[in-house]
């Protein structure tokens, strides 16, 4: 048995795959990816020695899972890559992390343990995006409520903070929609029926399908408040016009009675 050690992190919101491909003479394939890989070949040039059978992914959205890997030695990677790229979030790093460790059977095929290496990076990555899609919900889903409090106080006057507010549920639904594939079964190039039990077992252990229902839920009930409190902001600032209007209106015939008495 020979032990795999996994540890995934959020080091980005983003991650601009095409530079990274470019830098390190990457082909990538015509299907959409969500993903690259880099290994021994790849991996050598920055530590400029044989690293060994250590692989990392990186993830279009901002997250990287390493194989194998010590502390200094992702330490050693992240700054490479930031003198790269640059915007490397440590905060991100420090807060969003998965680790998983599991020991293969070397008596299985090595195309074995290549697709289940592949199902568990990408396991950990979805499962550390997931992490900060939650988190991110339920700070939202907390300011939210006070705009539950204005529609039933009557106060829905649109002020700086509910502004603000507003501007970060939508931002929260453009990364969502924008990073949906996240969601989805990954169909792996050469996929065997062992491959896909273990993808499929993975995605139970780590509750993929309920906490993507969990957020589905949450982002539909914000979808609603602000529905809601949108409209009715609209109505009371058409009602408020309206009664202007006619207050206007009604000075043309004062302003004649006046002057017939003058």
């Amino acid at each position: 048995m020979k032990p795999y050690y996994y540890k995934s992190y959020k080091i980005s919101l983003k991650l601009p795959l095409d530079k990274l491909e470019a830098c390190f003479k990457l082909h990538a394939p015509p299907n959409w990816r969500e993903y690259i890989t880099l290994k021994e070949y790849h991996l050598s040039k920055i530590f400029k020695f044989n690293i060994g059978s250590k692989i990392v992914y990186l993830f279009k959205y901002g997250c990287v899972c390493f194989v194998n890997f010590n502390e200094e030695e992702i330490c050693i990677f992240l700054k490479y890559i930031d003198s790269i790229i640059g915007g490397i979030d440590y905060n991100l790093f420090s807060k969003f992390n998965e680790t998983h460790t599991e020991a293969i059977n070397d008596s299985k095929c090595e195309s074995f343990n290549a697709g289940y290496i592949h199902s568990v990076c990408i396991i950990l990555a979805k499962s550390v995006e997931l992490n900060k899609l939650e988190t991110d919900l339920e700070g939202l889903l907390d300011k939210t409520e006070k705009l539950i409090n204005f529609l039933q106080s009557g106060k829905l006057s649109v002020n700086k903070k509910t502004t603000l507010t507003i501007s970060r549920i939508l931002r929260l639904e453009y990364h969502y929609a924008n990073n949906i594939k996240i969601f989805e079964r990954n169909i792996f190039d050469n996929e065997d029926i062992e491959s896909k039990a273990s993808f499929d077992r993975l995605s139970k252990y780590y509750e993929l399908e309920e906490r993507r229902k969990v957020i589905q839920s949450k982002m539909d009930d914000m979808r609603n408040i602000l529905t809601t409190y949108s409209s009715y902001s609209y109505n009371q600032k058409e009602a408020k016009t309206y009664w202007f209007e006619i207050a206007l209106l009604s000075l043309f015939p004062l302003s004649y009675v006046v002057s017939f008495f003058i």
